[in-house]
C-alpha cells in the first residue's frame, strides 16, 4: 500500500512540475507542491516503519513544512 501511494504521488508530482516548467504556467505549482509534500509524507513513514526513527521524524517535518507552505499558497493565490 505504502509502495503504491508512493509511485503514484511520485508520477503525479513529476507529471505536475513537468507540465509547470513546460507550459510556464505557474498557476499549477501549488498542485506540485501538495504532491511533493504528501509524497515526502510517504517517504518519512516509510523510513519510521524501517527502524530509521531519526530520518523518518526528519522527512515527516520536512514533508509537513511543505504541505503547510502549500496550504498558505492556496489560501492566498485562490482567495
Amino acid at each position: 500500500m505504502i509502495k503504491t501511494s508512493k509511485f503514484f504521488f511520485g508520477i503525479v508530482t513529476f507529471l505536475l512540475a513537468g507540465m509547470v516548467l513546460l507550459t510556464r504556467n505557474s498557476e499549477w505549482l501549488p498542485f506540485s507542491n501538495l504532491g511533493l509534500g504528501i509524497f515526502t509524507f510517504i517517504v518519512g513513514i516509510e523510513e519510521y516503519q524501517k527502524g530509521r526513527k531519526g530520518n523518518g521524524y526528519w522527512v515527516i517535518g520536512g514533508s509537513i513544512f511543505i504541505l503547510v507552505v502549500s496550504l498558505f499558497t492556496f489560501t492566498f493565490l485562490y482567495s
